[in-house]
């Protein structure tokens, strides 16, 4: 056997077994780790998010930007004005003024939250 071959041969079949990778979501998006966004209920999940991260200033009798969502029936009509704009102003994409103003965005979990029950069309539940 000639000296290529000898080298080769094993590379090769190292070069086989470090191409075997299997992914793990959790090890790949720790941050998603445990957030369960199947069955996402406004009282349960969204309303407390709302609450600790958005009513302070979008709440009470005179709201930000007049927009307010500290109950369901408020946040449900603004959500069928705009819920696209809603839900860009969350996920900080450029398309509408990030939210929380002035701070950074939500965790991905609240966030996802948020978008899976607004794509279920936000039940009252």
């Amino acid at each position: 056997m000639n000296k290529v071959s000898f080298f080769a041969i094993p590379a090769l079949v190292l070069l086989m077994l470090s191409s075997c990778y299997y992914d793990v979501e959790e090890e790949l998006f720790p941050e998603n780790k445990g957030c369960d966004t199947t069955a996402v209920s406004y009282a349960q999940a969204v309303k407390p998010i709302l609450d600790s991260k958005c009513t302070g200033c979008h709440g009470g009798g005179s709201p930000s930007a007049g927009i307010k969502i500290d109950t369901y029936l408020d946040l449900k009509g603004y959500l069928d004005i705009d819920a696209a704009r809603f839900v860009s102003s969350i996920v900080h994409d450029g398309n509408a003024s990030n939210m929380p103003k002035g701070q950074s965005k939500m965790p991905d979990c609240d966030v996802n939250k948020i978008r899976a029950w607004v794509n279920a069309g936000y039940p009252e539940n």
